[in-house]
């Protein structure tokens, strides 16, 4: 494989990155419907589900598929890997209007909260068009603020001088989350977005129950918890 060629891409697309300031760029309304991705693997196998749910908190509904993956697991360019399959199921659901439309994407990984700026939410942002957000539970960027254990504390995360993303305590006194804006959105929304999903629990609702049934496709369960939409060709990037 030619890495030097796909890094060189990362860094050519990490430049067309769109990063909106306070106020400015995608705004949530309640109204509006989210789609948050979660994926487990076994070998070149890969198990996704998205999750769709509205910002007032109304769930809609959990699919899941299963496609191949194809890129080699490489850290530094985790995104070609991980990115395909998750575009996959997007374009999939965007194709067929018996799906929920949805507005934005939460993707469970990191945006430009990268040691390139270049995290998988930013990537699928990016091929997809669209407003996503990454929300992690390890940073890849390292933080010297100490962080509050109160419920809904942040620190910022900082890359250099440029601040790109946050560590956010989702409930009291328990391991922080790593939030940080993908693309066509603000960090400030970023923010916002998790904090109105994390209710009960550490992470997020919604990528709860996308990591619950992406755990069950890998096991080959098929349970009422999900709509499983079969096995897709997974596109290439």
């Amino acid at each position: 494989m030619e890495i030097d060629k796909y890094l060189d891409l990362q860094q050519t697309w990490a430049n067309e990155i769109i990063i909106f300031p306070k106020n400015k760029g995608f705004q949530f309304q309640p109204t509006m419907n989210i789609l948050s991705l979660d994926v487990q693997y076994s070998d070149e196998m890969a198990y996704v589900a998205a999750d769709i749910q509205s910002f007032d908190g109304q769930f809609i509904q959990t699919f899941g598929m299963i496609t191949h993956t194809n890129f080699e697991y490489i850290p530094s360019l985790f995104c070609f890997r991980e990115a395909p399959p998750l575009l996959t199921f997007i374009q999939y659901l965007q194709k067929n209007k018996d799906f929920p439309p949805f507005d934005v994407i939460l993707v469970d990984g990191h945006g430009i909260a990268h040691h390139r700026k270049f995290g998988v939410a930013s990537c699928v942002g990016l091929l997809a068009n669209m407003p996503t957000l990454g929300c992690a539970k390890d940073t890849l960027v390292k933080y010297n603020t100490t962080l509050n254990i109160a419920k809904n504390s942040t620190a910022d995360i900082f890359l250099g001088d440029e601040m790109v993303g946050y560590a956010f305590r989702s409930q009291e006194n328990i391991k922080p989350l790593y939030v940080s804006a993908g693309h066509l959105i603000s960090q400030e929304e970023s923010l916002e977005i998790v904090k109105n999903l994390c209710k009960m629990y550490r992470n997020p609702e919604p990528l709860r129950r996308a990591d619950a049934v992406a755990r069950l496709l890998q096991k080959g369960e098929r349970t009422k918890e999900y709509i499983f939409l079969g096995e897709m060709e997974c596109v290439k990037i």
